[in-house]
């Protein structure tokens, strides 16, 4: 259950973000919130059979925003 609060925190966070981005008051600052920095990425494999072909791959690139956001997701399911 904590894990989908901190997705859900995450989400959030991000959306929080971009809608800053549209406020010139948090112009100064919202170029560092909500800059991603990629973690983890890997580059998309496709398996391919004779009818289907499918391609896997994993980027995570979070940003301070969502980071906050997982944080408070985590937080509140603590206190709730």
């Amino acid at each position: 259950m904590m894990i989908l609060f901190a997705l859900i925190g995450s989400i959030a966070g991000a959306l929080l973000g971009e809608l800053m981005k549209q406020f010139t008051i948090f112009s100064g600052v919202v170029p560092y919130l909500v800059d991603a920095h990629s973690i983890i990425e890997m580059s998309p494999t496709t398996l391919s059979v004779s009818i289907l072909s499918l391609t896997f791959g994993i980027s995570l690139a979070p940003n301070v925003m969502s980071v906050l956001g997982i944080i408070a997701g985590i937080m509140l399911y603590r206190r709730y």
